[in-house]
């Protein structure tokens, strides 16, 4: 959140800047536009800067050698009572600009001395409010510049035509002020015909200013008819696409009337700022918590496959002791027990998915992940045939384990965009160590699809790069890999030629001795009939089929059962019988009272109780945060009866 919050932060001050410079440059091509037109810019500047700066009184005063002007106004009616004589007598040799308060009825004035650098000073232009300010230093800057060029236009207004070479050296002139701005800008005609663009926008869009100009400009950029069409003030959005690479721009435009003798032309002025890393990043961020989400919704759905699968497959095992080895019965009840297994199977992968999500961890199992992506992807796409050569002897890597199941699923899904749906993808996994002997952990995802050109290899992993034609499906999946993979201190490289398919291979370090790893331990393969208990269960599941299948195991070792329906049905029970309970098996998603309310008001009860945490979903992260309250083992669904009855054993020590 505290991420989201700076975000906010800096796209406004960003905003601010951009909406301070349209302001600005708005008020420089006016003054500009009126230079040009052979008009007296310093009896027309007062009124355009009122107009566009936070001021209510302008004062212009030129005393050059040939050449004496004065303007000046005041919004309020305020009559001339800034003396420049004073202003002269305090910074007399000052060539600065300088800020006065409490001055001439002003709380502040702002004083720019123009100057000639042959001749010194040759005027001032000054702006004054009455209302309590403090001008921030970035607005002060702005402020230089907009007076600096100024002065250089009244020097070409004040000087002869032939010390600037006439009239097209002053043309030429303003058209360089506009090249120092720092974003670009477009001037149009009525017909949407670029007539001018500053430096700024020949750099960026990479296209000579004589191809650029003439050029009209919504084919250049993709622009709505809004904006192109608008005869006032808008806003809005284009975007830029060039050889593939996409750019979207925030847009400011407004019209400039000319007038040729009685005839008036409407210009149009426009002003872009680039925001193609912020939606970058949105569309990073969007990426990243869609897989969370996505994550979420696998684990939910798991949770609840599995409250069904523990009943069926539960059932099924205890089914088989009462049925002969011959009878048609018992090949029925196998085939059910096989369906629910291959059922879990799949409910495993979803929860191994699921619990990746968000999920960091020093060391990762990356023949884990596979199986597990590459089973959904199976039952999802089947048309596409899967090809898996997973070398078993691979070491974990290190990374994040959300990250690298991100980096293989958009992989995968981009091979699945190449084949249209029908072919086959081969993955392997492999090792190989580097000349600087550090060991990388090799992941190969090869698709049979048409393949690609050096040119799109080149650009397959810049963001919103696609070869599809749908232009609103701009592509961040490769591009997400990519970056994840860095993430994770790996590399990707790409194999391709048209028409023989493509090969991603992923460059993942090793995980080193003594960091924390994977720990899968087997169960103990015990025949359940061997069991004899004498102890008591408090089970807590709001599933009834869990409850009864848990019961008909439990009790047929000899096992003494409570069972509780929610979380206060079961505080109630131990309450009533905690001297004579030995175990609690607690689901941990209940409606009402939840699990770890439960389970602290277990533990405040009696601080000794061995509690077996029974749950479909529960990362890493959620077991972790459970060990304050000491907990005695987990049971993850579904689970059989010999499982269930070898965690019991654990427990007891029987």
């Amino acid at each position: 959140m505290q991420l989201k919050n700076t975000y906010d932060e800096k796209s406004e001050f960003k905003w601010d800047f951009f909406e301070r410079a349209v302001k600005n440059y708005s008020l420089l091509i006016r003054i500009v536009n009126t230079f040009e037109k052979g008009k007296n810019i310093i009896d027309e500047a007062p009124s355009l800067f009122l107009e566009e700066l936070p001021f209510e009184t302008c004062k212009i005063v030129v005393e050059a050698k040939t050449h004496k002007n004065y303007s000046y106004l005041s919004l309020d009616k305020t009559p001339d009572n800034i003396n420049i004589e004073t202003i002269k007598d305090i910074f007399p040799e000052n060539h600065n600009p300088f800020l006065f308060n409490d001055m001439f009825g002003y709380n502040l004035i702002y004083t720019y001395p123009l100057s000639n650098k042959g001749f010194g000073k040759i005027g001032y232009i000054i702006f004054a409010t009455k209302r309590k300010w403090v001008i921030p230093d970035s607005f002060l800057k702005e402020l230089k510049l907009i007076c600096s060029i100024f002065n250089k236009l009244i020097l070409l207004n004040i000087s002869s035509e032939s010390d600037f070479e006439g009239y097209e050296h002053k043309d030429l002139y303003y058209k360089r002020a506009l090249d120092f701005f720092p974003e670009p800008i477009f001037l149009l005609d009525d017909l949407n015909y670029i007539q001018y663009a500053n430096q700024k926008a020949v750099e960026e869009f990479s296209i000579d200013e004589q191809l650029l100009i003439g050029e009209r400009f919504d084919n250049v950029f993709k622009v709505s008819r809004h904006i192109l069409e608008s005869k006032f003030s808008t806003e809005g959005k284009v975007e830029f696409v060039s050889d593939g690479k996409y750019r979207i721009f925030n847009i400011k435009s407004f019209p400039i009337l000319q007038k040729n003798g009685k005839v008036q032309t409407k210009i149009k002025c426009f002003f872009l700022h680039d925001v193609s890393q912020e939606k970058i990043d949105d569309a990073y961020m969007a990426q990243l918590k869609n897989m969370e989400s996505l994550g979420l919704l696998a684990g939910g759905l798991a949770h609840d496959f599995n409250n069904i699968l523990t009943g069926i497959l539960g059932y099924a095992s205890l089914m088989k002791n009462f049925l002969e080895k011959e009878s048609k019965l018992l090949k029925y009840t196998l085939a059910i027990e096989n369906a629910a297994q291959r059922a879990a199977k799949l409910t495993r992968h979803l929860l191994g998915f699921a619990k990746r999500q968000g999920r960091k961890n020093n060391v990762v199992d990356i023949n884990a992940i596979i199986d597990d992506l590459t089973l959904i992807f199976k039952e999802s796409y089947r048309d596409i045939t899967i090809e898996k050569h997973l070398n078993e002897m691979v070491p974990p890597v290190k990374g994040d384990e959300g990250e690298i199941q991100n980096i293989i699923l958009n992989i995968l899904l981009n091979a699945k965009d190449a084949l249209e749906g029908k072919g086959v993808i081969k993955i392997s996994t492999g090792f190989k160590k580097t000349k600087n002997k550090k060991g990388f952990v090799v992941v190969e995802i090869k698709d049979n699809g048409p393949g690609m050109s050096q040119e799109i290899m080149n650009k397959v992993f810049e963001p919103f790069f696609t070869t599809k034609e749908d232009s609103h499906c701009l592509g961040m999946g490769l591009y997400l890999a990519k970056k994840l993979t860095k993430n994770n201190g790996g590399l990707i490289e790409i194999d391709s030629k048209p028409k023989e398919g493509t090969n991603f291979i992923v460059y993942l370090p090793v995980a080193h001795a003594g960091e924390d790893g994977l720990h899968n331990e087997e169960e103990k393969n015990i025949d359940y009939k061997d069991f004899s208990f004498n102890i008591k269960v408090l089970i807590v599941d709001d599933e009834d089929v869990i409850r009864d299948f848990l019961k008909g195991v439990l009790k047929s070792v000899g096992i003494h059962v409570l069972e509780a329906k929610d979380g206060d049905e079961a505080i109630k029970l131990f309450k009533e019988h905690a001297e004579t309970i030995d175990i609690v098996i607690l689901d941990m998603i209940m409606p009402g009272k939840k699990g770890d309310e439960v389970l602290k008001d277990l533990r405040n009860l009696k601080e000794d109780i061995k509690i077996l945490i029974s749950s479909g979903f529960m990362t890493e992260r959620q077991k972790e945060s459970l060990k304050s309250y000491h907990i005695n083992g987990f049971l993850d669904k579904p689970y059989t009866a010999r499982t269930l009855l070898n965690a019991i054993k654990d427990l007891t020590g029987t």
